[in-house]
């Protein structure tokens, strides 16, 4: 069951019949865009809302709106709708942000918004951003969070809040600033001359100008109040003796005029309206589920005709709503005329209503409303493996607080998924008393017995490889496999994969690729193209540390043929498929066509929400080979700010912790290099082959040589021999810096022997070695050896990993690169070139970019000099 947004919360709503124009207060709003907020604050019924939908209907501005309701006091919810509300006006706003809000670990706030105000930022264009009912969350962290994107506020951004009581922001300071401009009662209240005409021109009452100001003195310009004047007085013939008697408080006129207009109503309609009250919106389908009625469609749009206090709320009027004040009474009323079984049976017919059409978070709030307990705690299990895979494990703890305790003390597996859902969310140290204690309430004659047991060990190992304890996080998996029934498709999966990534991350491919295996069959067995490609991308990993390109290549293409033909090509695992064969494409020295594929995931990425790890990683290395070392440091930059918000797995972690001691190696910063490296005390293989890189930067090439040696027949045994080209190659460097130039020869030709039949080339090439011998990798087989060793002379010249930044850059140009570099000699302009190969000439700047920076000189006619020099032409 998937659960969409309502997106009628997205809709500016229409602009309301009888609206009389006020254009000084459009005017006030006209001079607060240049400010960061406007805040519009007044009690109900002042008009706020059909104020600001009128001023933007006038102006026509670039309006992202948000209507609030009282479930909005939910972090994940709210930053949900607020960054749909701002994709209406960007559509690519607050992916990243809302993917690091919905993580398996509990995020910084201040990470997330920062994220979001980064978007925003770039935004091109001015824009609004409206939040209308704000009085309607009580939440102190969407405070929090709203305070944070206003210190500083997005420059296009002008933010307009419309609320009945002032938000606890920090409005003295921005009132201090001149930041702030406000719009209050007295501002909203009807002028006399603007009374007169929505009383007679708009609802046609044909009142003097004596009753007209009675009537706007009494109620203070109270625009409600005006409009239930005007209902009250309609049809009545003592016009004079009804103003007479409109005395009273504004609750009081409230209470008096809302019960005078439901009361006048056909008890047809007032049962209509009662049994209705309980929605926060409604359509025809819906009322008559309610009702038991087959023309509340008609009956609604007959009230909005009525002007009876119900709004549409999108242009097609398919969806309405009641007014918040008519709503309130019509609650009142309800509870004062129906008995509480009566409302609970309302609340279960909406529940089943929404059940039906798929909006599993409305069926939840009705069920939960209708107190009908022991169907909420059956939505849960029903649905659990549809709300796990969901990104707002929030939601999911909040439904199970609200169960009684005796519900959830009945049924052990609701603690068991509750701990689940806290392990997502990274919060360990609540899980182990919540599985301990449901553990001790399992039934030795417990149907579910095994399944349970076999869930509780699951999260454990979930949570042991998160805490980097691969020993238990095996041994609690392997447990859970035994436990757990066929029957179980999705805790299977789950245990597969963490078992694949406690493998991986201790070396052990084999098994990694057995467990893999079973997920994918699992994933075949039930038709989950999610499951499916994750096993295929993961798998093709598996053989890339394996040294077989050529085979992961094939599950790659496996992959996309899956989403192809299964209709995934929009999920958000497609983009590990891009960024994974990216990678093998780098390896490949294809590095314009891995940067394309890798730039195409991550667009796609941020257009689905979510992260991948893989994908800043892949990004760093593409732009370290292409030189363009900003851009590198700008992707692990990013991937450190997600490992701060993210829990990521065991391997993951390694491969992040690895990746960040090559980049600063790559760029001779080998001190920096030093002080990450103190977190790679794993012990895992591609730890020790990362200090075996710094250690020889450091000028430490006997300890290199014994790190690699070590690793040597333990890489070799494990059939890892994507790894082993890397530690021969190595242990060459080393042995050639001790001066022992027959065993460094041997070391290199065991390791271009081995690159050449899958294409290894930037294994050679990020270790510093010369690019004719990365070459030899991809030369005849029959020739591999004996042109590794007559490459023997220029080898031990290089003096590897002591280049400076800009010699290794010389070594990396493109394909496309040096084709430009030679069109730049022959004399060709930007144009001329952009021509003659079919690209655009911004493309050709980029490239022209990249030749200088590599080059390491400042124009063309510098480039073309330096290249001849170092016989690129």
């Amino acid at each position: 069951m998937t659960n969409p947004l309502l997106t009628t919360k997205l809709h500016i709503p229409p602009t309301r019949a009888h609206l009389i124009p006020r254009p000084h207060l459009y005017h006030m709003l006209d001079q607060g865009l240049t400010l960061p907020l406007t805040l519009v604050s007044a009690p109900p019924g002042c008009g706020k809302t059909s104020l600001i939908t009128a001023w933007l209907e006038q102006r026509g501005l670039p309006t992202a709106w948000y209507s609030l309701d009282k479930h909005d006091n939910d972090l994940v919810r709210f930053l949900t709708y607020l960054v749909a509300a701002l994709q209406t006006v960007q559509i690519d706003v607050g992916r990243q942000a809302l993917a690091g809000l919905r993580t398996s670990r509990k995020p910084s706030l201040e990470s997330v918004m920062t994220l979001l105000s980064n978007d925003i930022a770039a935004i091109p264009r001015d824009f609004v951003l409206v939040l209308d009912d704000y009085h309607l969350i009580e939440l102190p962290a969407i405070h929090e969070a709203l305070t944070l994107l206003l210190d500083p506020a997005p420059p296009r951004m002008h933010l307009v809040i419309a609320t009945r009581a002032d938000p606890p922001l920090s409005l003295a300071r921005l009132r201090a600033r001149g930041q702030l401009a406000e719009l209050r009662m007295a501002d909203l209240r009807f002028s006399i001359d603007e009374a007169e005409e929505f009383l007679n021109e708009r609802m046609s009452l044909n009142l003097t100008m004596d009753q007209v100001a009675a009537l706007e003195a009494r109620a203070e310009g109270w625009v409600v109040g005006l409009q239930l004047a005007a209902l009250s007085m309609r049809g009545r013939q003592d016009v004079a003796g009804f103003i007479h008697a409109f005395t009273g408080t504004h609750r009081f006129i409230l209470d008096y005029l809302l019960e005078e207009v439901l009361q006048r109503q056909t008890p047809e309609i007032q049962t209509f309206l009662l049994q209705t009250s309980i929605l926060d919106q409604m359509n025809a389908a819906l009322a008559n589920t309610l009702t038991g009625r087959d023309d509340s469609g008609q009956v609604l749009v007959q009230l909005e005709k009525d002007n009876l206090f119900v709004i549409p709320l999108d242009d097609e009027r398919h969806w309405y709503r009641y007014h918040h004040l008519f709503a309130d009474l019509l609650k009142n009323t309800l509870k004062q005329h129906r008995s509480e079984e009566q409302i609970h049976e309302l609340h279960r017919r909406a529940s089943q209503w929404y059940q039906v059409a798929g909006a599993l978070d409305e069926a939840m709030l009705h069920t939960l409303a209708a107190q009908d307990f022991e169907r909420a705690a059956a939505i849960i299990d029903e649905n659990i493996d549809n709300l796990f895979n969901r990104n707002n494990p929030e939601l999911l703890l909040g439904w199970i607080k609200d169960l009684p305790e005796e519900i959830v003390h009945g049924r052990p597996w609701m603690d068991v998924y509750y701990a689940n859902t806290l392990a997502f969310l990274g919060q360990l140290d609540e899980v182990d008393p919540l599985i301990e204690a449901a553990e001790q309430r399992i039934k030795l004659d417990d149907p579910r017995r095994a399944e349970i047991l076999g869930h509780i060990t699951a999260v454990r190992a979930y949570a042991a490889n998160l805490r980097g304890n691969g020993t238990d996080a095996i041994q609690m998996a392997t447990l859970s496999k035994k436990y757990l029934p066929e029957g179980k498709p999705g805790l299977r999966g789950m245990v597969a994969y963490i078992l694949a990534d406690t493998y991986f991350a201790s070396d052990d491919m084999q098994s990694a690729a057995q467990e893999i295996s079973d997920l994918l069959r699992i994933g075949n067995k039930t038709g989950q193209v999610l499951m499916v490609v994750t096993a295929l991308c993961t798998l093709a990993n598996i053989k890339k540390v394996q040294g077989r390109l050529h085979q992961a290549d094939e599950l790659y293409n496996k992959a996309f043929q899956c989403m192809e033909t299964q209709n995934g090509l929009g999920l958000r695992v497609r983009c590990a498929y891009e960024f994974g064969l990216a990678d093998v494409l780098r390896e490949r020295n294809k590095i314009d066509a891995a940067l394309e594929l890798a730039m195409t995931g991550a667009e796609r990425l941020q257009q689905l929400g979510g992260y991948l790890m893989d994908g800043d990683l892949a990004l760093m290395r593409i732009f370290q080979a292409r030189g363009e070392v900003e851009s590198a440091f700008k992707a692990l930059r990013n991937a450190e700010k997600n490992v701060e918000i993210y829990q990521f797995q065991l391997a993951t972690m390694i491969e992040f912790r690895t990746a960040r001691v090559e980049q600063w190696l790559a760029v001779g910063e080998v001190e920096t290099a030093s002080r990450w490296a103190r977190e790679c005390n794993g012990g895992s293989e591609k730890e020790q082959i990362t200090l075996a890189r710094l250690r020889l930067a450091q000028g430490r090439p006997v300890e290199a040589q014994r790190l690699m040696e070590a690793q040597q027949p333990l890489a070799e045994a494990g059939g890892r021999f994507g790894r082993l080209i890397e530690i021969l190659a190595l242990q060459a460097i080393a042995l050639n810096a001790q001066g022992l130039s027959a065993e460094a020869d041997a070391a290199l030709s065991q390791a271009l022997s081995l690159a050449q039949p899958e294409g290894f080339v930037r294994v050679f090439l990020d270790l510093g070695l010369p690019l004719h011998v990365a070459k030899e990798s991809q030369a005849a087989p029959g020739r591999a050896s004996q042109e590794g060793l007559a490459a023997r002379e220029s080898f031990v010249a290089a003096a590897p990993l002591a280049q400076t930044p800009s010699e290794a850059l010389n070594e990396a140009f493109t394909g496309r690169e040096l084709e430009v570099l030679r069109l730049l000699a022959d004399g060709l302009t930007n144009k001329e070139m952009a021509a003659r190969l079919v690209v655009a000439p911004s493309t050709v700047k980029q490239h022209l970019k990249n030749i200088c920076r590599k080059l390491d000189v400042h124009n063309r006619t510098q480039a073309v000099a330096r290249g001849r020099e170092l016989k690129l032409l």
